[in-house]
């Protein structure tokens, strides 16, 4: 069975949550800020301040400018508004022009001055929903400075403000139950989330059913946008496509003449940080600067602080040796960024701005300063960092955002959100979001402009936003004033429809890689062979993180927004946690040609078959016969199964271990079940620790020639690494993969050779050799979770071609080869529970199990007797009795 990451999680939280906080991570399209520039129809980037104004300067009447631009695209507006708050340190209101040239002051924070002492009391509230402890920005600080400019609620003011929980990857019921709760609020009639974290979309969708009068906004959101734009009536994200240019473009005016991006495969699938890549690398290539995309290690799959640190100390010289002195460096991850930025300052080269735009974020690490010493005076902190950074040599080849772009977020759009709820505005009034942005940052131009697909169609209530740069011993940079050439506004637009490029498209969700890696990389695969949609390919590729397993509403309309896009012809999940046959039925019932593929299905697969056209998922009944004849065949005498109470009351289970009891009895083994701790329960370390101090007495107990099998992927590397150690058997995991147990259980990095199945199992096989286990340690040289991801949508494509019938075993089996060469599979289909007739659509696979030192058993070709598909199961669970002491604890 596929199990949950809350495990997995577990051991990686402290980085996922520091990850997640970043603002980089999971569904965050990353980000930027800025000022508007001119209206744009139907184009992908939204055109920046010059042509705006000099289509003003000609004679446009400003009515008609901006009625133009209020219903045609983004704009740059410098006016100020009735109600806009004054600014403390600059002028009172913002002109939109930069109050000096290249070597202009950089700007102080937003000092609003409160309403006067004969102004009513608001006869509103305004709720604010921000994190904890967000990672080097003082939220704390913040909060308390609304409540200076407006008042706490509690006190006849405006302001009611709540907290994330701590742990709000994995409690996002609570987050949105204390969304929820400021609505109970009768005065309340703003809610605002910065930092859009899981568990807001739940909430504004119920209270949008509840409460349709509150004014509901999110920034930086780490949900899907498209389904958050449902359900809240402003999203703003910083402006990953605009950027996409912006970036190299400032590296070169830097000096620059080359460009190294790092990712992660986790991130490159993340629509955002994908299509800034792409634009990226076309633009260093029009603005001559050598281009390199490499990865990273990434946080959240373990990489610790010093890995990611040793990661730029090792790399950052060799590739500036490799590309020249004048290369500029970018990273998608928060995480990396102080490492980075400290490298590029001891070994030369260029840092244009961090993925999430704030001064304190990265470079107070990297110059040993406490980012809390800092407070939120933004001049001051950018006087700061500039004396250190000149002192260290490095001036004019560091690059920032001017101000923290979450910091902004909350402060413009608590004061625009006060003006809708005033009346004094309309909820997507561009021209005032502009001058909202310009309040909080005086003296500085931002860009403010309508979120385009790459279909340059237009939603209307998503917002991209970035600002002006500041370079270190140089001064600004005033990138919202660069015209972006033609080419990229329509970058997207013009290479992802059909005609010249791919006819139709796969919309393909897989987990994020916490969540599953070898779904993951099967999507990567696809990208590969098939490209990207943004760049005229096939594939679609949308990740669900970890905490959608709790969450099947946002599943589903994650699914069931796949087919909004007119061209996709083919939507596949794997795996299918709850909320997918949701999405499949909706989208069944407005696009019933879209074909509907479905990967080992969390709520069931007879659930799951009314609404898909294929289910695949693992052959447990096949391979409950299949593992004891694979054991026997190797002179196994015991078969020990490993699991605990959860899992024994699985359906499918259940049925798997009364088939692996029944053919061990029948080829002469003897059966037994040891339970062993449920890593929900305990923990990943706690679960491995008890194998780990068992499995010695199990040798005593049973004997070395007994095999393994535990139903929780969390056992598989103690038990390896025992077996390797002190004897026994472990032929395959749950589910089957180089990537489960050997990494752990063999201290091996694999992650540089992610998707090389093959070359893994050269390299693992080596290590099981090395420690002795040649002979008793096998699994599938391709993942079953690889091959369901990129099996399935190589299927859709040929069934959507026409050359291929979806519920045709062959051809299924085919496209599963497609991608496994020199393996064999097998398959069944499922028997319906009350019918017992096979389910048409629901196809249960198991591939040729290799075992290290011997070779594939073939287990393909076994012929398996009809009996252990119609076993009787209603016999329950009970504790094993101790085996006889035998004389088989000998040399296997």
């Amino acid at each position: 069975m596929p199990e949950p990451a809350i495990p997995e999680k577990e051991e990686k939280e402290s980085r996922a949550n520091r990850e997640t906080k970043d603002g980089a991570g999971r569904g965050d399209a990353g980000g930027g800020r800025g000022k508007a520039g001119p209206p744009e129809k139907a184009k992908g980037i939204p055109r920046n301040a010059g042509k705006t104004l000099a289509i003003l300067a000609v004679g446009v009447l400003f009515l008609a400018a901006a009625v133009f631009i209020y219903s045609s695209g983004s704009q740059n507006v410098r006016s100020s508004l009735p109600g806009a708050p004054g600014i403390g340190t600059s002028t009172g209101t913002s002109t939109g022009t930069s109050t000096g040239d290249a070597t202009g002051d950089a700007p102080t924070g937003a000092t609003v001055a409160p309403a006067g002492p004969n102004s009513p009391k608001p006869d509103f509230h305004i709720g604010i929903v921000t994190v904890s402890d967000f990672r080097n920005d003082d939220t704390r600080t913040w909060v308390e400075e609304l409540v200076g400019l407006y008042g706490s609620a509690d006190a006849g003011g405006m302001i009611r403000h709540l907290t994330f929980p701590e742990n709000f990857l994995r409690e996002n019921r609570e987050a949105a139950e204390k969304i929820l709760a400021l609505a109970e609020d009768p005065l309340m009639k703003v809610i605002l989330v910065n930092q859009g974290l899981f568990g807001t979309y739940d909430a504004f969708k119920r209270i949008k059913e509840k409460r349709p009068d509150v004014f509901l906004a999110v920034s930086s959101p780490h949900e899907d946008m498209s389904a958050l734009s449902g359900v809240a009536d402003l999203v703003v994200n910083q402006d990953f496509v605009s950027r996409g240019y912006l970036i190299p473009h400032t590296a070169k005016s830097m000096g620059a003449e080359a460009l190294v991006h790092v990712s992660f495969p986790r991130h490159l699938a993340v629509e955002g940080i994908s299509r800034k890549l792409a634009i990226m690398e076309e633009a260093s290539e029009d603005l001559g600067l050598g281009f390199r995309s490499e990865l990273g290690p990434d946080p959240v799959l373990g990489a610790t602080l010093e890995e990611v640190t040793g990661f730029y100390e090792e790399n950052v010289p060799k590739w500036l040796r490799e590309l020249g002195p004048n290369t500029a460096f970018f990273t998608t991850n928060t995480f990396h960024t102080a490492p980075l930025i400290k490298a590029v300052i001891e070994n030369g080269g260029y840092f244009v701005e961090p993925e999430m735009g704030s001064p304190a974020i990265g470079y107070p690490e990297a110059l040993g300063i406490d980012p809390r010493s800092l407070g939120t005076d933004w001049k001051r902190i950018i006087e700061i960092l500039e004396e250190k950074i000149v002192g260290k040599g490095a001036g004019g080849r560091i690059g920032t955002a001017r101000i923290s772009v979450s910091y902004a977020n909350l402060h413009a759009l608590v004061e625009f959100s006060r003006l809708v709820a005033l009346g004094e505005v309309k909820p997507r009034d561009l021209h005032a979001l502009v001058n909202s942005y310009e309040a909080v940052l005086p003296g500085a131009d931002w860009n403010v402009g309508p979120y385009f697909d790459s279909f340059a169609n237009k939603n209307n209530n998503i917002f991209l936003v970035y600002q002006d740069n500041y370079v270190f011993g140089k001064g600004l940079v005033e990138t919202t004033k660069v015209e972006i050439p033609e080419k990229y506004k329509d970058f997207f637009a013009a290479t992802a429809r059909p005609g010249g490029a791919a006819p139709f498209r796969i919309a393909v969700i897989t987990g994020d890689g916490a969540q599953g890696m070898d779904d993951f990389l099967g999507a990567i695969q696809l990208l590969k062979v098939y490209g990207s949609a943004d760049r005229g390919g096939y594939l679609k590729h949308v990740t669900y993180p970890d905490e959608y397993l709790n969450t099947p509403e946002l599943m589903e309309e994650l699914v069931a927004g796949m087919a909004d896009d007119p061209f996709v012809k083919v939507v596949v999940v794997n795996q299918s946690i709850n909320g997918t046959a949701e999405g499949f039925k909706r989208i069944k019932e407005k696009r019933p040609e879209v074909l509907c593929l479905s990967g080992e299905p969390h709520g069931g697969a007879e659930e799951m078959a009314k609404y898909a056209d294929l289910v695949i998922m693992s052959d447990y009944i096949s391979r409950g016969y299949i593992l004891p004849y694979m054991a026997r065949k190797l002179g196994v005498e015991n078969f020990v199964y490993v699991s605990f109470d959860r899992h024994l009351n699985y359906e499918s289970i259940n049925l798997q271990w009364h088939v692996i009891r029944q053919a061990s009895e029948d080829l002469g083994m003897r059966f037994y079940i040891e339970e062993a701790p449920d890593p929900v329960e305990v923990g990943i370390d706690e679960a491995r620790r008890f194998i780990a101090d068992a499995y010695p007495g199990w040798m005593e107990k049973y004997g070395r020639n007994t095999v393994f099998y535990a139903t929780n992927d969390a056992h598989a590397a103690p038990i390896i690494k025992s077996a390797a150690e002190l004897g026994g058997f472990f032929l395959e995991s749950d589910i089957p993969s180089t990537l489960t147990g050997f990494p752990e259980a063999f201290d091996l990095n694999l992650e540089p050779y992610l998707g090389q199945w093959p070359l893994l199992m050269e390299l693992v096989g080596q290590a099981v050799s090395e420690a002795g286990g040649d002979g008793r340690l096998g699994t599938w040289v391709y993942p079953l979770g690889f091959i369901q991801t990129s099996g399935l949508a190589e299927l859709g494509k040929a069934v959507t071609e026409g050359t291929a019938d979806v519920r045709d075993v062959n051809a299924i089996l085919n496209a599963l080869g497609a991608f496994s060469p020199g393996a064999r599979w097998n398959g069944t289909y499922l028997n319906e529970s009350l019918s017992g007739k096979p389910l048409p659509n629901v196809l249960l696979v198991y591939q040729d199990t290799y075992v290290f030192g011997s070779g594939y058993i073939e287990t393909t070709n076994i012929n398996i007797p009809d009996k252990y598909y119609q076993l009787d199961v209603s016999t329950p669970y009970r504790p094993p009795e101790l085996p006889p002491r035998t004389a088989t604890a000998g040399t296997p």
